[in-house]
Parts: C-alpha cells; sequence; structure tokens
C-alpha cells in the first residue's frame, strides 16, 4: 500500500513508495551517523553502546545539514512550518544570541534521538491544567528545551530522558530547571511532568 498526505504517522506525504520506505525506515530506526562527523565517548547517563554528538551555529556545514535532516522527520511527523534546525551556519542570523544547540545520541550507528536547546531569560511555571494565556516573566537565564524527538521504534524506553540528563548535566543544570518550549504535542508534555520532581514545569 502506498501512503498519500499525511495518513502514514511518520508523516511523509505521497512523493512516491520508494521515497516513502527509505523516509519510514529512518524515522522508525533512527539516521545513519556520518563517519565524517566527530563523536563524543558515550555520556556518563548513558550505557555504554551510546555516543553523544553534538552541533552549534558556528560549526561547520556538514554538522548543520546531518542535523536538518533528523529535524526534518521531526518537522513531516507533526507538521510543523519550521524543522527546528538550519541545514547552513549562514542562516541562523540573530538566533545565535540565545546560543542554540543540537545534541543527538548514537547508538549503533544511527542517531536515535536529538534535542535542541536555547539560552532563555522569558518563562513561567504551569501545572499542566490551566487553560489560556500563560503570562510570561524575565528571570535569570535557564536552559530551554525547544525539541524532542526520538526513532519511533525506541519510544518510551527512557531515550530522550537520557539525552534531556546528558544536555542539563552538560549545562550545569537540573531538569527542575529547564524551560520546556511551548506549545507542547501531547507525547511532549507528559515527558515533561514525567521527568520533574515538581507538580509544574517551567515553560516559555
Amino acid at each position: 500500500m502506498e501512503f498519500t498526505g499525511f495518513e502514514c504517522p511518520c508523516g511523509w506525504g505521497g512523493y512516491g513508495q520508494q521515497k516513502h520506505i527509505q523516509q519510514h525506515f529512518l524515522w522508525s530506526r533512527g539516521v545513519p551517523f556520518p563517519g565524517t562527523l566527530y563523536i563524543e565517548p558515550a555520556p556518563r547517563h548513558c550505557n555504554q553502546d551510546w555516543r553523544l554528538w553534538r552541533v552549534r551555529p558556528q560549526d561547520p556545514n556538514p554538522g548543520h545539514k546531518f542535523a536538518y535532516k533528523m529535524a526534518r522527520l521531526m518537522q513531516r511527523e507533526n507538521g510543523y512550518d519550521f524543522p527546528g534546525w538550519h541545514d547552513d551556519k549562514k542562516y541562523f542570523g540573530d538566533w545565535v544570541k540565545k546560543e542554540p544547540a543540537f545534541f543527538a545520541l548514537v547508538e549503533g550507528g544511527y542517531a536515535i534521538s536529538f534535542v535542541v536547546v536555547e539560552k532563555t531569560t522569558k518563562y513561567a511555571t504551569w501545572d499542566g491544567k490551566t487553560i489560556g494565556e500563560i503570562p510570561f516573566c524575565e528571570g535569570e537565564p535557564k536552559l530551554k528545551i525547544c525539541l524532542v524527538w526520538t526513532a519511533h521504534l525506541l519510544r518510551r524506553l527512557g531515550v530522550a530522558k537520557t539525552l534531556i540528563e546528558e544536555v542539563a548535566a552538560e549545562y550545569k543544570t537540573t531538569i527542575n530547571e529547564v524551560v520546556w518550549g511551548v506549545p507542547f504535542s501531547e507525547s511532549g508534555k507528559v515527558l515533561a511532568f514525567s521527568l520533574t520532581e515538581r507538580p509544574w514545569i517551567y515553560v516559555g
């Protein structure tokens, strides 16, 4: 069967069955990690089969192109207007002032999960129940989780949790103190509240 439109949960939209099969595999299993990109040893929160990879705006373009390829998987799945990362460092513009960074976990030669972060001074507390506009206030800089994605077959196995813990540790903060970007997907909301030790989270 060939899916068209957004019938498939991977979000692929009717550009040929073979292309869809290829993209669906990446969405399900993860993206093959290029051997030309530098990768860190196993993070301290991870099992020994995982590696941590990162890219920032000032880094060479091959890293941005790979991060963009991963981010496009999340964009298609959720129907977002913007993939969440650029494929060329010349496009970052004023975003560099927020110190964005892209982190990925790599296992068995595949990048299986990623998170996009930045620094923010605008946030509020939210209990997950209040409906309506949330008034943001200015405060001390905090780490903001802009996007989180994990390959479909590896979800609900603690992969995203491990990645976020490692990134928070790198920024010398805790999950309780990170700001979660809004609006939420339902799965994003569940993840955020499952990781906090409080009945509320920071959103921004």
